[in-house]
């Protein structure tokens, strides 16, 4: 994966490759690497804090201190010029969900649209994806883990 996203072409697969290859890592060799542990906390400026704090609480159910499901999480640059979000957003998050039919459901019963391409984006290793945007532009990539990959 790391060699797509440094030529800017990142897709699901290679994102779910590497999650696979880091879910693999037995605990000595996690336990040999003293490095950062996880995220500690995802920090956006926004035009409007408090009403979109409101929105990630009320749509994704993701409040001030959020205790997330186990599982690997990708932390992964893009060149300057990647097509995999909008060009004029310097970051995307991707939020796991266990149930990508009911989340988008509630979204678009609320009013948001949800884009979906299950022949491009979907398959059996990657698991499932969807794309919806904050009420301030922001991308947001849902996405449910292929069954392999769930705790």
């Amino acid at each position: 994966m790391f060699e797509a996203i440094q030529r800017g072409k990142p897709d699901q697969m290679a994102v779910a490759s590497t999650l696979s290859r880091v879910d693999t890592l037995s605990p000595t060799e996690v336990l040999a690497m003293p490095n950062v542990i996880g995220i500690g906390g995802f920090f956006f400026r926004a035009k409007d804090p408090d009403t979109l704090a409101a929105w990630y609480k009320t749509h994704l159910g993701v409040s001030d201190f959020w205790r997330q499901a186990t599982g690997a999480t990708v932390f992964a640059p893009f060149k300057q010029d990647t097509d995999y979000f909008p060009a004029d957003k310097q970051w995307m998050i991707n939020f796991r969900v266990d149930d990508l039919d009911q989340v988008a459901a509630e979204l678009r019963a609320a009013g948001f649209q949800v884009e979906t391409r299950p022949d491009e984006w979907d398959s059996v290793e990657t698991g499932r994806f969807a794309r919806i945007h904050d009420p301030e532009g922001n991308a947001i990539e849902l996405w449910e883990p292929p069954a392999a990959m769930r705790g």
